[in-house]
């Protein structure tokens, strides 16, 4: 039979509570989740959502004050910040997904999908540039990268992705 779980107060979470919705887990997973559990014993979830109203409340505060300033210098870096915060998940999601595809035997051809991010232009101008050169990888993420989320280690991803790729066969 199974013991009776100990019920937590409106919005806080219990560790028992935790580790009992564990209790079907392998030892090695919970000596993880143990460890994790053990630094505070309750969490208060009233008290957090509080805290982050206080903090959204102070931040479009500032953000108004900002807005209405003739000095936009923090707003911009603002949106510098915010910019960066898009392009790192930008970066991580095409690391993901280029090292997820570079380990497949076969992956996927890029020459295949430039329709999909470039107008007719663009395509037209990518493919008169030699064939899987750094040139025509340089060209397509100048195309594509409006936010300069690409670094060295993603630009070297996508040339290898390239590289791997059989070119479209162009028409005379």
């Amino acid at each position: 039979m199974t013991p009776k779980r100990k019920k937590a107060p409106a919005g806080a979470f219990l560790r028992s509570s935790l580790m009992h919705f564990y209790s079907g887990a392998p030892m090695h997973f919970l000596s993880g989740v143990d460890t994790y559990l053990s630094l505070p014993k309750d969490i208060d979830l009233k008290v957090l959502f509080e805290e982050y109203r206080c903090r959204v409340a102070n931040f479009h505060a500032w953000y108004g004050e900002a807005l209405a300033s003739d000095n936009l210098s923090e707003l911009r870096d603002c949106e510098r910040c915010l910019q960066e915060s898009k392009n790192f998940g930008a970066r991580m999601f095409w690391k993901a997904m280029l090292g997820n595809w570079l380990n497949w035997k076969e992956p996927p051809n890029p020459y295949e999908h430039l329709s999909r991010y470039l107008t007719l232009e663009q395509t037209e101008e990518v493919l008169r540039l030699p064939m899987q050169s750094e040139e025509q990888v340089d060209k397509v993420i100048e195309f594509v990268d409006s936010g300069r989320a690409c670094d060295a280690e993603l630009r070297t991803m996508v040339n290898q992705l390239f590289r791997r790729a059989s070119p479209p066969a162009l028409s005379q």
